[in-house]
C-alpha cells in the first residue's frame, strides 16, 4: 500500500512530508497499557529479550546462543552453581564428569521434550576442565541434530578465543530397552556389610580426590564382594534448585565414588582416578532425586577400573542406569610433603636477554671507585659511546658528599656508577663491610633525589657476586652490595638502582657501558663476555634442574642387576632415562630373557610425548609400557619349564622390551626362536611389522595373486614388510611415501608405481595406473583426507585395511557412499590382538618364522642406535627420518647411565646431631621443637647467653622430657673462635652433626637515612658473618 511504501522509505532514511499525507494534522498516540497493569508493550525480538534478560535454560547449560546448531553458553562462576568449587582434584577445582552427563541429558530433554526416558551413548571425557585461578571458565554445549552428537567445550583464557573440547557423546532417538535391574528392596536385602564412609573419603583423598562438603554425598555405604550400595544425600546451597536437574552432578559423582568402595583396601594403586568415558546412560523420568546407588565393579587393572551403576529414587523407582563407566588412573607421581612444598616454591633464574639497541640514551656519568685505576676501562668504554665521565674516589667522604652538588650542576648526568673492588673473595670477605658502608654513604648522600625520566640512575657494579649457572665461585665480598642495592631500590625508587654483576677478567667493557647508558627497566643484570642475563621468577624444580641439583645421580648399567627405560615425569623425549629395576628370579612356569636388541615403534614415541589417548591403549597387551618387540637370550628358567633352556635365542613381543631383562610366563609367551641367519638387531625388527603386514594382507584382506594393492607410507617398517608379503603372494603393488628420497628407495625395490603420500594427487595416479578401476586392497595408516580418497580409489569388492589409530580414536566420520561398491572396511590393532587372541599371534609368528627360514621374507633396513643414545633414536623416529626400522642395541651397557633405585631416607635421623642458633626463643625454639617431633634425639641450642634465662631453661627441660639430649651453648657465632670451640665440643660429646638451622638474628629496623655503621654491624654480623663462620666450620660435616 501507499502507507506501507511511505513507511519503508522513512525507515530507510528518506525525508517524508507527513503533512501532505494528513493536511488536517495528526498526533502521536501512545500504545495502550495492559489491563490493570501500568506497563508498556515491548516491541522486541526473542534474541533481544534473551540478551537483555539472560534467561538460563539449565543451571549447567546456561542460555541459548545464536548458532546454526542448537548451542548453549554459560559462565561457571554463577552463584547458583557455586557447589562446583567443592569438586577438588589434586588441589584444583575440576568440572565433574557427572556434570557432562547432566548437560547431555538436559540437551536431550530440551530438544526432544515429552519423552519419558532419554539415552546417552559413547560418552568420552577427553580432557579435564580445570578452573583457572583468576577467572571462571565458560562452557559451550552444541548439539548436531543429524548425527545426534553433542560436544561440550570450555574456554579458560580471556586472551585467546580458543575453545577446548572436553566431552562428547550421542543421544539416541529410539526409546531405551526395558530395564532388567533388580528392585531396590532386593538389593538392600542382599547387600548388608557396612563400610566406613569416613575411611572411603580418606582413601579418595589419598588418591588426590579431596572433595568439599557438596561432593561428599554418601551417607551410608554397604558392600557385598564387588557390589556396593550407597544412600546419598545432596547438600543444597541457598540458591540451588534441585528440581532443575535430571541427575544432580553432586549426587551422580557420589554414586561414581562408591565404585572405589567396592574395591577392597590395597587393591588400587595410590593414583588419581578420573572418569574417562561411559558406555550408556539411561535416564527414566520421575519425581524426586536419586537417593540410592547400586554399583558393581566389572573390570579392574593397573590402569583403572570399570563398573555399572543403578540409581534409585526414594520410592524405589529406577532413576538412571549407567553402564560401562570407565575410571582411569592418571599415573601421576604422588608427592611427599616436601615435594608438594617445592611444587609451590619459586626461585630466581638467570635468563639470556640481549640489550635493546633502541633503549640507548646519551649523557654524562659519575663513576665512584675505591680503586680509580680499576675504573679506567669502564670510563674509556663510556667515553667511546659519547658520555662525559668524571671519576670520584668512593673512599673519600668529601667526594661522596660532593655527589649531590655535582648532580644539581650537571643537567646531562644520566648515571651514577658505584664500582666495587674486583679483588677475589677471601675467607674474611664477609666480615669486611668497607665497601657496603661506602655504598650506604653514597645512597644517603643521594637521599631525596628528584624523580623524572632524565634524572640520573644509580648503578652498583659487582664482580662475580651473582651465582650464575655453572659458576664455580661467588665473590662473597660483594654479596652485601647486592642486598644493599635492593634496599636502595625499595626505599628510594627515584634512583632506579640497578645491580650489574660482571666478570673482572672480561677485558671488553663495551656491554657494561651500553647497559649503563640505557633505559632498560631491569634492576638486576649479569654480564659475562658478550652475553647478558636477567633474573626471572621460575618454579623451584626448574631452578634446581638448571643448577644441576636435580636428583639424577647415575651409575653405570654394569653396576646394577637390571634396568629399564623410563619416560620420566615430563612428556618430552629429553626426559627419557634408564632407571634401576628389580630382577627377581623367575617364578614357576616363567623364563627370564636378557634383551640384546629392542625395536622402536611409533606408538612408543607417542607414549613418551603423551600424545596417545587413553582409548588407544584400552584393552591392549602392552598398555602404557615402553617397548613392544625385542630379541634376546634365555638366562634363567622357573620350575616346571621344559620347552626352553638357558641359552635359547628368542625374538618376539615382550612387555617392557626396553629393559635389560624381562620375565614372561611360558603360557603367555609371544615369541619364536631366532633364525640363525639373523643378527639380534635384525631379529628385534621383525615381529611387529611382519605380523601386522601378514595379518592385514593375508588373513584379513585375503590378497590374491594378480590383484592390486595400495600400500601407504610404504618406506616405514610395516610398509616395507607389506611389500615383501604382497610380492610373495604375487600381487601388483602401488605405494606412497612422504619424501623424494624415500620414494627413490622404493623404486629400487621394483615397485611399479610410487606416489606422494602428502598430496591427494596420488588418487589420480592410482586411477590412471589401474585404468580407472582402482585397487583391490588398501593398506592405510594415514589419517584424514587420505583415508577418504583411498576409499574412493578402492575397486568394487575391494578391501580396505586400516592400521592407523588417529581417526579411530577421534571417532572420525567415514563416508558411506563408496561402500555402494561392496567394499569391506577392517581396522586391525596388533596390540589388542596380542591381548585377546594370543593363539592367533603364535600362529602368525610360526608362519613368519617358516617364511624367513625358507628365504621368502628378509629383514627390512635397520638403523641401529646404541642404548645410551635412546633419546636420539626416539627423536629420529619422531621426525620420520628412518627407512625401515629403528633398533636399540644393548651390546655396550657400560656406556649407559642408570638412575639407581630410590632408597627411602628420613630427613631427620635419630643417631645424629642438629644445631639451632638462636635456639632458646622465638623461631629458633619452634625449630628445635619441630626437630624433636621429627625424631631428632640430639640437639645443640646456641645463643650468646646460652640457657641463662628461666624461659630458656624451661624450654630445655621440656625437650629433655621428650627424650632429647640437649647441649646448651653460650657462643657468638659471628666470632670464629667461638664457633670453632663449639664444633670441637660437639665432635667430642655428640654423634655427627647432620644439620644446622641458623636462626640467630638481631632485629633493628630503620630506614637507610637513619642507618649508622654501628647499627649496620649489629644486625649484619650475627646473621651474615655467623652464617659464613658456620659454613666454613662445617665443610667436612655430613650435613
Amino acid at each position: 500500500t501507499v502507507l506501507a511504501a511511505l513507511g519503508a522509505l522513512y525507515v530507510n532514511g528518506y525525508d517524508v512530508n507527513w503533512r501532505a499525507l494528513s493536511p488536517a494534522g495528526a498526533r502521536f498516540v501512545k500504545l495502550p497499557l495492559y489491563p490493570w497493569q501500568r506497563e508498556y508493550y515491548w516491541n522486541e525480538t526473542s534474541a533481544g529479550a534473551l540478551d537483555r534478560l539472560g534467561r538460563t535454560e539449565h543451571p549447567l547449560l546456561g542460555s541459548r546462543v545464536s548458532s546454526p546448531t542448537p548451542s548453549w553458553e554459560h559462565d561457571l562462576g554463577r552463584p547458583s552453581i557455586s557447589y562446583l568449587a567443592d569438586h577438588v582434584i589434586e588441589e584444583a577445582i575440576v568440572f565433574p564428569a557427572a556434570g557432562y552427563i547432566e548437560q547431555g541429558l538436559a540437551m536431550a530433554s530440551l530438544l526432544d521434550g515429552g519423552q519419558a526416558s532419554y539415552t546417552l551413548e559413547d560418552l568420552s571425557f577427553l580432557r579435564p576442565l580445570v578452573f583457572p585461578t583468576l577467572k571462571d571458565p565458560i562452557v559451550r554445549a552444541t548439539f548436531d541434530r543429524s548425527a545426534r552428537e553433542f560436544h561440550i567445550y570450555g574456554q579458560t583464557d580471556d586472551e585467546t578465543d580458543s575453545w577446548t573440547l572436553h566431552a562428547m557423546g550421542r543421544v539416541l532417538a529410539l526409546p531405551p530397552p526395558r530395564t532388567g535391574a533388580e528392585s531396590l528392596a532386593e538389593v538392600k536385602e542382599r547387600i548388608r556389610e557396612s563400610v566406613d564412609v569416613g575411611e572411603l573419603y580418606d582413601r579418595l583423598a589419598a588418591y588426590g580426590l579431596a572433595y568439599g562438603p557438596h561432593f561428599r554425598t554418601i551417607r551410608n555405604l554397604m558392600r557385598n564382594g564387588a557390589e556396593i550400595l550407597a544412600e546419598l544425600e545432596v547438600i543444597q546451597g541457598p540458591s540451588e534448585e534441585l528440581e532443575a536437574y535430571r541427575l544432580h552432578p553432586a549426587l551422580l559423582d557420589g554414586a561414581i565414588q562408591t565404585l572405589v568402595g567396592a574395591i577392597g583396601q590395597g587393591k588400587l594403586q595410590e593414583s588419581t582416578y578420573l572418569p574417562a568415558g561411559v558406555g550408556r546412560v539411561v535416564f527414566h523420568a520421575g519425581s524426586g532425586a536419586p537417593l540410592w546407588a547400586h554399583g558393581r565393579v566389572i573390570d579392574q587393572s593397573s590402569d583403572g577400573f570399570e563398573g555399572d551403576l543403578i540409581l534409585y529414587r526414594a520410592d524405589g523407582s529406577i532413576a538412571a542406569e549407567i553402564r560401562g563407566i570407565r575410571c582411569k588412573a592418571l599415573h601421576t607421581k604422588k608427592l611427599t610433603p616436601e615435594e608438594r612444598l617445592e611444587s609451590r616454591s619459586y626461585g630466581l633464574a638467570w635468563e639470556v636477554k640481549p640489550l635493546s639497541e633502541t633503549d640507548q640514551r646519551v649523557g654524562d656519568c659519575l663513576l665512584f671507585a675505591a680503586n680509580p685505576d680499576a675504573s679506567k676501562e669502564l670510563a674509556a668504554a663510556l667515553e667511546a659511546i659519547g658520555a662525559k665521565v668524571r671519576t670520584l674516589d668512593a673512599q673519600s667522604l668529601t667526594d661522596v658528599i660532593a655527589a649531590r652538588k655535582l648532580i644539581d650542576e650537571s643537567p646531562r648526568l644520566r648515571a651514577i656508577v658505584f664500582m666495587g673492588e674486583s679483588k677475589p673473595s677471601a675467607d674474611d670477605a664477609v666480615s669486611d663491610l668497607g665497601e657496603a658502608k661506602r655504598l650506604l654513604r653514597l645512597a644517603q648522600a643521594l637521599e631525596g633525589q628528584d624523580a623524572g625520566d632524565d634524572s640520573p640512575r644509580l648503578f652498583v657494579v659487582t664482580s662475580l657476586a651473582q651465582p650464575l649457572p655453572g659458576s664455580q665461585t661467588v665473590n662473597m665480598a660483594h654479596a652485601a652490595l647486592i642486598g644493599l642495592a635492593r634496599t636502595i631500590a625499595g626505599e628510594n625508587p627515584n634512583l632506579k638502582c640497578t645491580a650489574v654483576d660482571v666478570d673482572p677478567l672480561d677485558e671488553n667493557r663495551g656491554l657494561l657501558a651500553r647497559q649503563i647508558l640505557s633505559d632498560d627497566p631491569e634492576t638486576e643484570v649479569a654480564l659475562r663476555g658478550d652475553e647478558r642475563r636477567v633474573q626471572r621468577l621460575v618454579p623451584a624444580a626448574a631452578l634446581r634442574q638448571e643448577d644441576g641439583e636435580v636428583e639424577t645421580r647415575t651409575v653405570s648399567a654394569t653396576s646394577v642387576q637390571a634396568f629399564r627405560l623410563s619416560r620420566g615425569t615430563e612428556n618430552r623425549l629429553e626426559s627419557l632415562r634408564f632407571e634401576e629395576a628389580p630382577r627377581p628370579a623367575p617364578a614357576a612356569g616363567e623364563i627370564e630373557i636378557e634383551i640384546k636388541a629392542a625395536a622402536l615403534n611409533f606408538k612408543d614415541v607417542l607414549k613418551v610425548l603423551g600424545m596417545l589417548p587413553a582409548k588407544a591403549l584400552e584393552g591392549s597387551y602392552h598398555g602404557a609400557e615402553l617397548g613392544m618387540e625385542a630379541a634376546g637370550v634365555v638366562t634363567a628358567v622357573g620350575e616346571g619349564v621344559t620347552a626352553y633352556k638357558v641359552g635359547d635365542e628368542l625374538m618376539g613381543s615382550f612387555k617392557g622390551s626396553f629393559s635389560s631383562h624381562v620375565r614372561v610366563p611360558v603360557d603367555r609367551l609371544l615369541a619364536m626362536r631366532k633364525p640363525s641367519s639373523l643378527t639380534f638387531e635384525e631379529a628385534a625388527s621383525v615381529p611387529v611389522i611382519f605380523m601386522t603386514a601378514y595379518y592385514a594382507l593375508h588373513d584379513i584382506a585375503r590378497l590374491k595373486a594378480g590383484e592390486t594393492v595400495l600400500i601407504h607410507a610404504a618406506a616405514g617398517g610395516v610398509g616395507l614388510a607389506a611389500i615383501q608379503v604382497a610380492k610373495s603372494i604375487g600381487a601388483r603393488i602401488l605405494v606412497t611415501s612422504g619424501s623424494e628420497a624415500k620414494r627413490d628407495y622404493l623404486r629400487t625395490l621394483g615397485v611399479e608405481q610410487v606416489f606422494d603420500s602428502r598430496s591427494l594427487e596420488f588418487a589420480d595416479g592410482v586411477l590412471k595406473s589401474t585404468g580407472g578401476r582402482g585397487v583391490d586392497v588398501v593398506l592405510n595408516s594415514i589419517a584424514g583426507e587420505t583415508l577418504v580418497k583411498s576409499l574412493e580409489v578402492t575397486a568394487p569388492f575391494g578391501r580396505f585395511v586400516e592400521i592407523g589409530k588417529r581417526d579411530i580414536v577421534e571417532n572420525a566420520r567415514l563416508p558411506l557412499l563408496p561402500f555402494n561398491k561392496n567394499l569391506l572396511f577392517a581396522a586391525i590393532d596388533l596390540d589388542r590382538l596380542m591381548a585377546e587372541q594370543p593363539s592367533a599371534i603364535r600362529e602368525l609368528l610360526a608362519q613368519i618364522w617358516d617364511r624367513f627360514e625358507h628365504g621368502d621374507l628378509r629383514p627390512t633396513p635397520v638403523t641401529v642406535f646404541p642404548l645410551h643414545e635412546a633419546s636420539d633414536a626416539f627423536r629420529f623416529m619422531a621426525q620420520s627420518k628412518q627407512t625401515g626400522k629403528i633398533v636399540l642395541s644393548f651390546a655396550d651397557p657400560a656406556r649407559v647411565e642408570v638412575v639407581p633405585a630410590e632408597v627411602e631416607k628420613k630427613l631427620i635421623q635419630p643417631n645424629a646431631t642438629y644445631m639451632v642458633t638462636g635456639g632458646f626463643s622465638g623461631f629458633g625454639l619452634n625449630a628445635a621443637r619441630w626437630l624433636a617431633q621429627q625424631g631428632a634425639e640430639n640437639l645443640v641450642l646456641v645463643s650468646r647467653s646460652g640457657a641463662a634465662s628461666s624461659e630458656a631453661r624451661r624450654a630445655v627441660t621440656a625437650l629433655e622430657a621428650q627424650g632429647v639430649n640437649v647441649m646448651s651453648v653460650a657462643a657468638d657465632v659471628s666470632v670464629e673462635a667461638d664457633v670453632a670451640a663449639m664444633m670441637a665440643r660437639i665432635d667430642l660429646e655428640l654423634p655427627p652433626l647432620r644439620g644446622v638451622m641458623h636462626s640467630a638474628a638481631v632485629l633493628d629496623d630503620t630506614v637507610l637515612s637513619g642507618l649508622t655503621d654501628e647499627r649496620f654491624d649489629a644486625v649484619y654480623r650475627p646473621k651474615a658473618v655467623g652464617a659464613w663462620n658456620l659454613h666454613r666450620m662445617t665443610r667436612n660435616a655430613p650435613l
